[in-house]
């Protein structure tokens, strides 16, 4: 049985989804590029976060789990941890795009990665993290490939919002620490925001007059 780690602060932040065309358009802005390619989650994290993130110094660990919410939304929550300050994004498996990042990072076995844009200073930093699918071992994928194909609960954007908060709720139970003996200080949880925008009525896929 884990030991559960309570962090001494847990911190809540909403964040994003970028394709490979946002992220290299965020990073254009920028006089030194760094090399990146892909999705990519994106937060706006405090510097001392991101310090420890980036440092070479620290042990780092990452997971990749999948979690329901209440109502039946099948999520992805990527945790990476750098010394005691853990990050854990939470993102919703509803649209494409989402599926696809999940995709590539089982597929293409390459780091994962998110973009950062520190509080202070809003610059913007590139952090990537072992990619726990790189070594499925288990082979774990296929069946949760499987899992994205079936259809999904359809709600609106504020449900989808409250039930991003309720597993929330639920995680913050479960935190642990992702390096032995090392408990956790600070956690922040990341809500990525990619909902599935319902179609409007009368439109092809939700015509007036019909009848759910």
């Amino acid at each position: 049985m884990q030991n559960k780690q309570f962090p001494e602060t847990a911190n809540v932040t909403l964040g994003d989804l970028l394709s490979p065309e946002e992220l290299q358009q965020d990073f254009n802005t920028l006089k030194q590029r760094p090399t990146a390619s892909g999705y990519a989650l994106y937060a706006t994290l405090p510097d001392a976060v991101v310090r420890h993130l980036e440092s070479a110094l620290l042990p780092h660990g990452a997971q990749l789990g999948i979690a329901r919410t209440p109502g039946g939304i099948i999520c992805a929550v990527l945790a990476t941890q750098a010394g005691p300050v853990q990050v854990r994004f939470i993102v919703p498996l509803l649209t494409d795009k989402a599926k696809a990042w999940l995709t590539e990072a089982a597929e293409e076995k390459h780091q994962m990665q998110f973009t950062v844009e520190i509080v202070e200073t809003h610059q913007l930093a590139l952090v990537q993290v072992i990619n726990p699918l790189a070594d499925d071992t288990q082979g774990q994928w296929p069946a949760l490939k499987a899992m994205l194909d079936k259809p999904m609960p359809r709600m609106d954007l504020l449900e989808q919002a409250q039930e991003l908060k309720s597993l929330l709720g639920v995680l913050a139970d479960e935190r642990e620490s992702l390096l032995p003996g090392l408990p956790i200080k600070v956690v922040w949880y990341v809500l990525v925001t990619e909902f599935l925008v319902p179609p409007e009525p009368g439109s092809a896929s939700h015509p007036s007059g019909s009848v759910h």
